[in-house]
């Protein structure tokens, strides 16, 4: 029942497919890592509330994020 994930600075280059059983996630903090996208599946995160995709490797903002309906806060500083 995870509701939060901080994982700044993890040099992370990909998000593993498991994130879609993490169903209760409100937010999910991300920034300060290695991300160029972001998976397909991430789409499932339904409760998902806060997103910080801050100072990745994106060349464009991930559409993806656009499945995510009940997002309150994006923060996506530093994407081209």
């Amino acid at each position: 029942k995870l509701k939060e994930l901080c994982a700044y600075s993890n040099c992370l280059t990909e998000l593993p497919d498991e994130i879609e059983g993490l169903v209760n996630l409100e937010v999910l903090l991300l920034a300060e890592n290695a991300l160029t996208d972001l998976p397909r599946n991430i789409e499932t995160l339904h409760n998902l509330k806060r997103l910080d995709l801050s100072n990745n490797c994106f060349t464009k903002r991930p559409q993806v994020i656009n499945a995510l309906q009940n997002l309150k806060g994006l923060d996506v500083k530093g994407i081209i």
